[in-house]
């Protein structure tokens, strides 16, 4: 965090490694949102960049990029809560609020997130004296430091946090696409991948909407949706798939059709037929899902199955999950 004394306001400082892709794939995201004229309410949910800058030394050029301070990630809130699940009445309002940033991204200003987990939706600061107070005691009790080299490096110091956070703000736009109706490259990380991405097929905006669904279950079920490991602990598309087909059941003939990578002859038959050396797992979403009873968790997991499916086509847009039974019902 640093003080900008011209304007006499807290500012956070994020500091890139030397130049690459994703620092300039973030700052052209920034600047892009930037230049829209918007009053979508989901544009006040997207982290903006103030400024940036770069900084040199002997070894390269450092890229900075200036923001408003933010609070915590919907992950570090997570692993605060009972059981380290967020409580209904907690994530009901964040997912009305990230729905409404994606819908944003994806109407208007024609932007696919591809990185959207718990750690990248962070919530806002409501209250400047947080930020007042922080500066006060790292003054009083300066951090823990140590000297390597020509560098000094701080400890981290937490922000205090409130029982009335601000709102979850969408972050880190590092892996950001921005301009096109599809897209063909490989994105997100290996547990988040939407099924088209498996499949080595073109993709578009419902790759985020895929992600949502996958990281409601960490912050609800505390445990990842999909296993996507193998029996050396090595993330592995086979078994990713596996697990899925589980879940979701038999991905459809003509979604597979559309693939264009190996995996299609190496996981399927030419009937569609899962014939992978995975076995799939005898579960079902309804047996993975241990935190609701009866009607509740039937509407859950129809809400969950809006954001899952295996053709993208057939996800719901952000706009229409806000309108969703289990989204909207009261919280008891």
């Amino acid at each position: 965090m640093a003080f900008q004394s011209r304007e006499h306001k807290y500012v956070t400082v994020k500091v890139c490694r030397l130049e690459c892709e994703q620092v300039r794939r973030e700052i052209d995201a920034y600047k892009h949102l930037d230049t829209l004229t918007t009053s979508h309410v989901g544009a006040l949910l997207i982290r903006d960049m103030a400024d940036s800058f770069d900084i040199s030394n002997a070894h390269g050029k450092y890229p900075c990029i200036v923001h408003k301070p933010l609070s915590i990630s919907l992950a570090q809130l997570r692993s605060k809560c009972p059981n380290r699940r967020l409580p209904v009445n907690v994530l009901k309002p964040a997912l009305v609020h990230i729905f409404l940033a994606l819908d944003f991204l994806h109407s208007e200003a024609n932007m696919v997130h591809t990185d959207l987990q718990e750690r990248n939706i962070i919530l806002g600061i409501e209250d400047d004296s947080i930020l007042e107070e922080f500066a006060r005691s790292e003054l009083r009790h300066p951090s823990p430091r140590k000297v390597d080299g020509d560098r000094i490096i701080y400890k981290s110091r937490d922000l205090v946090i409130t029982k009335n956070p601000g709102r979850p703000v969408i972050t880190d736009f590092g892996e950001a696409r921005i301009g096109q109706q599809t897209y063909d490259d490989d994105i997100q990380p290996f547990q988040y991948r939407a099924s088209e991405v498996i499949m080595g097929m073109p993709w578009s905006y419902k790759v985020d909407i895929w992600n949502v669904g996958v990281m409601i279950w960490d912050l609800f079920e505390d445990k990842n949706m999909f296993n996507t490991r193998g029996p050396d602990g090595v993330p592995d598309s086979l078994y990713h798939m596996a697990h899925i087909t589980a879940l979701l059941g038999p991905a459809p003939l003509d979604f597979l059709e559309r693939s264009r990578s190996e995996r299609r002859q190496e996981y399927y038959d030419p009937k569609g037929e899962w014939k992978g050396l995975a076995e799939i797992p005898q579960t079902s979403l309804e047996e993975s899902e241990e935190n609701l009873d009866g009607e509740d968790k039937k509407q859950f997991l129809e809400f969950m199955r809006r954001m899952l499916k295996w053709k993208p086509e057939e996800r719901s847009y952000a706009e229409e999950l806000l309108q969703d039974t289990w989204l909207r019902s009261e919280t008891t």
